[in-house]
């Protein structure tokens, strides 16, 4: 999988010097065009935002990963014009940079919600495992979810709907972004053996919004 933040683009252009096929999945990298099968994080991420606007939130804290790894840009991008459209601002303090992991979203929400306990009505994660941390921090400040606060993930991991207050997250179909991948992946290995030209190509998975607990 494509991930800028963990993979070094001299990999990539060692296996295409070597002319070996590649297709990336759930991203791309600037450097290198690449076939690849995608998910639409800007577009999920405005339809995450746009239900959250219209369930009555609207004072949002947003936790993400590294903002310029383009994992987590496009799903900000995505915030971004769902509250622009609504008619609200999105300040530099409500995009918090942390590590996408259960301690950074309990440490970021620890330190946030302690100085001011309405520091927002919703919390809204890059991933599942940043929502746990949450609910573990909201759980030790005695703060209700989704009474006082709402916890947002994304991913939809196994565990989301397991977790003390089940969260409302993204799905994304693993699945079927492995199965495209491989299918991408053979059509570039038979046109080789056959002596064709692989052009470049771009096929995208469609995610869904799973609403639970954790938003009221």
């Amino acid at each position: 999988t494509a991930d800028i933040v963990n993979f070094s683009t001299s990999c990539l252009f060692e296996l295409i010097k070597r002319n070996i096929p590649i297709v990336l999945l759930g991203g791309g990298f600037d450097e290198v065009s690449l076939s690849r099968v995608d998910i639409d994080l800007e577009q999920a991420s405005y339809e995450l935002t746009h239900y959250l606007l219209g369930r009555g939130y609207h004072r949002f804290l947003y936790l993400s990963g590294l903002k310029e790894a383009s994992t987590f840009k496009r799903r900000i991008v995505g915030f971004q014009k769902a509250m622009a459209e609504a008619g609200y601002s999105v300040v530099d303090d409500q995009i918090i940079e942390t590590h996408p992991d259960i301690d950074g979203g309990y440490e970021e929400t620890r330190r946030i919600f302690s100085e001011k306990r309405n520091a927002s009505e919703v919390v809204l994660c890059v991933n599942d495992f940043m929502a746990f941390g949450v609910l573990k921090a909201m759980k030790e400040l005695q703060l209700r979810v989704p009474e006082d606060v709402g916890v947002v993930g994304f991913d939809d991991i196994s565990f989301a709907s397991m977790a003390g207050v089940p969260i409302t997250t993204v799905h994304i179909p693993v699945d079927e972004l492995a199965q495209k991948g491989i299918n991408m992946l053979c059509r570039q290995i038979e046109g080789q053996a056959s002596g064709m030209s692989n052009a470049v190509q771009v096929e995208f998975v469609p995610t869904h919004l799973i609403v639970r607990n954790s938003t009221a």
